[in-house]
């Protein structure tokens, strides 16, 4: 897996944890990093704080599984309850 949005390890250099892919340029950045991702035999990209439209343009222009963080429900899952339910066992 890896992200496409906002990056975890460089998000001090954009400015914080902010939505990223607002723009038409921007988000056509993003589709082109996850096609890249797709090309290079990842199992998905993590859409992370991306505009509703972009998450969707994103899963609509790959053929592999996308796993939306702040991305609604624009993805072919969404990551956040994976992450419920596994704290959620693992606290029992």
């Amino acid at each position: 897996m890896s992200h496409v949005g906002l990056l975890p390890h460089e998000v001090n250099l954009m400015g914080g944890f902010k939505m990223q892919g607002r723009t038409a340029e921007l988000a056509m950045e993003v589709i082109e990093d996850a096609r890249a991702i797709e090309a290079a035999g990842v199992i998905g990209p993590e859409t992370k704080a991306l505009p509703y439209e972009v998450g969707k343009a994103v899963d609509e222009a790959v053929s592999i599984f996308t796993f939306s963080i702040g991305a609604e429900a624009a993805g072919t899952c969404q990551f956040f309850l994976m992450v419920t339910t596994c704290w959620s066992l693992l606290t029992l």
